[in-house]
């Protein structure tokens, strides 16, 4: 008898995976080589399924169909892990994806699900139920949950539950962050739930609809003695800093090879490099991913970051940057380069010789110390400039604050400033301004905490010890004294 019966065409999608789910998953097994992400291949696979379900042709045999997706859903993460994708390719618009009719219905359905469906439901959770993400609908097949979970818990840095609820019943499926162990969560919880199994970074459980709100609040309490009352940080843990980026040869990246298969218990090394320059950035892949060159020193190295852009990686060309790759291999045409694999980039924590030069003459004026004529010449903005700066911290800087770091922040305002010492003169204007009351700062390591105090204030900033001292130190160079 046809599977394809005449029935909704939901209903034929989950008679297809009743009948085909386990066989997919022990093919993603024979592939991947662990449960852990056979897992996530397979849900990954049915999910491009479902997607596409609509073009599945009537006659055709549904275990060739999903054998196909799940094959080649396999192949596109080996292939991603090895790094055996061309940044050349991708810019030619090549990008190679077996099945591009799943690829792009997986796509539409990831983010109509975690950026509309997922993120409605978050909203409607208070702060206190927050540190688990427990979510549940209807509207999700059980096939999803799985990836959805996964990609909530990246995004988030929150262990979450995703569950299907059907007739009453909640099927879910969960997975760690930070170390959160799932079965021993779900082991706190068991009185509330009809079954479960799995492991630490990995979950499935069956529970009652009706036992669902006391489950979320069992499991965000077990979540917060964990964390001690903090919610968890999303850490990268790096393997090494490379702090002679011109030395790496492509034999020694060819070398790391010798560690796969990565996986649970052998994670893939992840390097990085800190006070780099971002050179230039690229869409390719039809927009959907970043090509980009990095620059430290004398050494260049591209780049390929997934499933990001240049307006959302929050870098700009010409920024000095922190960032975090795995190293990979090249290929195109015959050639093979070296690359990076992107894992994150941010606004480097690291200052420049130049930052540091300009640092220690604002420490030295704000602490009484001598300062030349010409480094007052350097550093005394104008009226103009302390408007500029105070414009952009009120742009900036919330009612309630502004939590940020700090070497970043100086940059965006020397940026607003755009002149030579810049830099300079920008954190003399918040060392100033911080003076005179009218910006509270706190700070935190590399960070600081702004709350702007001075909005209805007037205040005569010529009346500054600061200033005073700097202005001063210039009238002494002019006037022919001994100029430290």
């Amino acid at each position: 008898m046809s599977l394809f019966h005449p029935r909704s065409r939901a209903e034929q999608f989950e008679a297809m995976v009743a009948e085909y789910e386990r066989p997919i998953y022990l093919l993603c097994l024979r592939m991947m080589g662990n449960r852990e992400d056979a897992q996530d291949c397979a849900q990954e696979a049915l999910l491009r399924a479902f997607r596409a379900f609509d073009r599945f042709r009537d006659g055709a045999s549904p275990k060739t169909w999903l054998y196909r997706i799940a094959y080649n859903t396999c192949i596109d993460e080996l292939r991603r892990r090895r790094g055996v994708v061309s940044l050349d390719t991708l810019r030619e618009g090549g990008f190679d994806v077996p099945d591009a009719t799943a690829e792009r219905a997986y796509e539409q359905l990831e983010h109509k699900e975690r950026c509309e469906l997922v993120k409605q439901a978050m909203e409607q959770l208070p702060e206190d139920q927050r540190r688990a993400l427990v979510l549940a609908s209807d509207t999700w097949h059980q096939g999803v949950v799985g990836i959805v979970a996964s990609r909530l818990s990246e995004k988030y840095s929150r262990p979450s539950f995703m569950i299907h609820l059907n007739g009453g019943v909640g099927k879910g499926s969960c997975r760690s962050w930070g170390g959160f162990n799932l079965f021993a969560a779900l082991e706190s919880c068991s009185d509330l739930l009809l079954g479960f199994g799995g492991h630490e970074l990995a979950a499935g459980f069956t529970i009652d609809e009706a036992n669902i709100p006391a489950f979320r609040e069992r499991m965000n309490q077990y979540a917060a003695e964990y964390w001690v009352g903090k919610a968890p940080e999303s850490v990268l843990e790096i393997d090494m800093e490379l702090h002679q980026p011109g030395r790496v040869t492509l034999q020694e990246v060819e070398a790391l090879s010798a560690l796969e298969p990565y996986g649970s218990g052998n994670a893939r090394p992840l390097f990085c490099l800190m006070g780099a320059t971002l050179l230039r950035t690229q869409n390719v892949g039809q927009n959907r991913h970043l090509k980009l060159r990095l620059g430290k020193g004398s050494a260049q190295f591209d780049g390929i970051f997934f499933s990001t852009t240049s307006s959302a990686c929050g870098c700009a060309e010409g920024d000095r940057v922190d960032a975090a790759f795995y190293l990979q291999v090249n290929e195109f045409r015959g050639n093979r380069t070296m690359q990076l694999q992107m894992v994150d980039i941010r606004p480097s924590l690291l200052a420049s010789s130049r930052e540091q030069e300009s640092l220690a003459l604002v420490r030295q004026c704000t602490g009484g110390g001598t300062v030349s004529a010409r480094n007052a010449r350097r550093m005394l903005p104008t009226r103009e400039q302390y408007v500029t700066v105070w414009r952009a911290l009120e742009h900036l800087v919330p009612e309630d604050g502004l939590h940020t770091a700090y070497l970043p922040l100086l940059r965006s305002l020397s940026a607003a400033l755009g002149k030579t010492d810049a830099f300079l003169r920008g954190a003399f204007c918040l060392a100033v301004f911080q003076e005179r009351g009218l910006l509270d700062v706190s700070a935190q390591g590399d960070s600081v905490t702004l709350h702007l105090a001075g909005k209805d204030k007037k205040v005569h900033l010529e009346d500054s010890v600061y200033i005073q001292r700097l202005a001063d130190a210039e009238a002494t160079g002019r006037g022919g004294g001994a100029i430290q």
